[in-house]
């Protein structure tokens, strides 16, 4: 199988503080699934389950399972990481405005209702 040039879902690859993973979600409205020459999952060597909040899993079967699915690391082909992030920066993506300092609601909310 032909190897594709990778992008780590990582920090490192955030645009406004979102990752490739939560970009696609974003973007998509939904969990995506993608093809296998877009997505490569990457068994982390550092990975313990022992220090995660999970160390208290005592079964052996579900230490398994847990360590199987949390111990990947997601690297996006390029092209994939291109087009997310293409899509991503396309969106309209409006932070509500800041009420002022000096709105009359902080003092209705101080005045007038009881907590």
């Amino acid at each position: 199988r032909k190897r594709t040039k990778t992008v780590p879902n990582d920090s490192s690859t955030t645009w406004k503080g979102h990752s490739l993973s939560r970009m696609a979600l974003i973007v998509r409205g939904r969990p995506t699934e993608f093809r296998a020459d877009q997505v490569v999952l990457q068994r982390m060597d550092s990975f313990d389950l022992n220090s995660t909040i999970f160390k208290s899993i005592s079964s052996p079967l579900s230490r398994l399972v847990l360590d199987a699915r949390l111990g990947v690391e997601v690297f996006y082909s390029s092209a994939a990481a291109k087009v997310i992030s293409e899509e991503y920066s396309t969106l309209k993506i409006s932070v509500p405005k800041q009420i002022s300092a000096n709105a009359g609601i902080y003092d209705f909310m101080q005045t007038q209702c009881d907590f």
